[in-house]
């Protein structure tokens, strides 16, 4: 048996109802792949589930899979908070494949690795789950795979600045869909949404009260549902 026949054999048992096939060999020079995997893939079209199925064409050389379950949005990139129920049930979708290619004994798989895609192809955009799979076709030990969402948002410490007008920037790394809210005015952060790595900025106006005053920004990781906070106090004289 095949990579792609016994990938097809777990697709075609994925529940509640199993996603149809359109299979071509195409380079998709329009659509940025790059960051589901280093290799140009073969693509499985999932028409079902509005997505497709990705899979490295040298799979058989490599031994590494790139499998991405992904669903057609209205949203664009910045809207995460819109496009989180779609991406979580494109994880699911990754779990039950993952699950299943476990329970099928074709593969001995050494690691998986799962990141969050967006995309656009003209006028459509898509959202979803890139899996990323080490594993030989044969029988053997696998790996139990974690699906945690984890975030960080750097600097952690409290950030003092002066009175006058400032922008402050954030770094944000993690595996997962994330919201940022400010509670003042006076401190206006952008992009509101983002996922895995990106910058958070800050633009504070000048204070002219006289006294300090503090500002809480509110990092949310939408997939795990947890949030950090980032204090910004500004001087009043």
């Amino acid at each position: 048996m095949t990579y792609l026949a016994a990938i097809q054999s777990i697709i075609t048992s994925m529940k509640p109802s199993p996603p149809n096939f359109i299979y071509e060999r195409q380079d998709f020079a329009n659509i940025k792949v790059d960051a589901l995997s280093p290799v140009r893939p073969v693509v499985v079209y999932v028409q079902d589930y509005l997505g497709s199925l990705l899979v490295n064409r040298d799979m058989r050389e490599s031994q590494t899979m790139t499998i991405a379950f992904l669903y057609k949005t209205e949203f664009e990139m910045d809207e995460m908070v819109q496009n989180a129920p779609l991406r979580n049930k494109a994880k699911e979708l990754a779990k039950q494949f993952i699950k299943l290619m476990v329970l099928s004994n074709l593969f001995q798989i050494t690691n998986v690795r799962y990141s969050l895609v967006f995309d656009r192809y003209f006028d459509s955009a898509y959202v979803g789950v890139a899996l990323q799979i080490d594993a030989q076709l044969q029988p053997g030990e696998c790996i139990t795979p974690s699906w945690t969402e984890s975030l960080t948002v750097t600097p952690s410490a409290a950030q003092n600045i002066a009175k006058t007008s400032n922008v402050l920037s954030y770094v944000v790394g993690g595996n997962t869909d994330w919201a940022v809210t400010s509670n003042q005015a006076w401190c206006v952060v952008t992009p509101a949404s983002g996922f895995e790595e990106g910058t958070i900025t800050a633009t504070i106006s000048a204070n002219t009260s006289g006294v300090s005053r503090t500002a809480i920004l509110t990092i949310t990781c939408i997939g795990a549902g947890n949030t950090l906070t980032r204090t910004i106090i500004q001087a009043g004289v």
